[in-house]
């Protein structure tokens, strides 16, 4: 059972957009303990990055279209580094 979640909780995550899923494991993986300020600082950069890609155009026609979004956006994780506040 446990499996089969993982596998279904999997398939969900693959079905989105991969700049947003990219953002969100970059964003998990920092430091944890850099702080509020910080941590908000960093969801403001990923949410910007995204908010100006093919993606977030795509997904939302596709929900007023009512259909499933076709996702083809990717990103090199490398050069795509979302930067904190210390880098303004």
């Amino acid at each position: 059972a446990a499996q089969a979640d993982a596998l279904a909780l999997a398939e969900r995550i693959a079905a989105q957009s991969p700049v947003a899923v990219r953002t969100l494991v970059r964003s998990l993986r920092r430091k944890q303990d850099e702080g509020l300020e910080a941590a908000l600082w960093r969801e403001a950069d990923a949410q910007a990055h995204c908010y100006g890609t093919h993606d977030m155009h795509e997904g939302l026609k596709a929900s007023i279209e009512r259909r499933a979004p076709r996702f083809q956006q990717h990103e090199n994780y490398v050069d795509s580094e979302v930067k904190g506040p210390k880098s303004r």
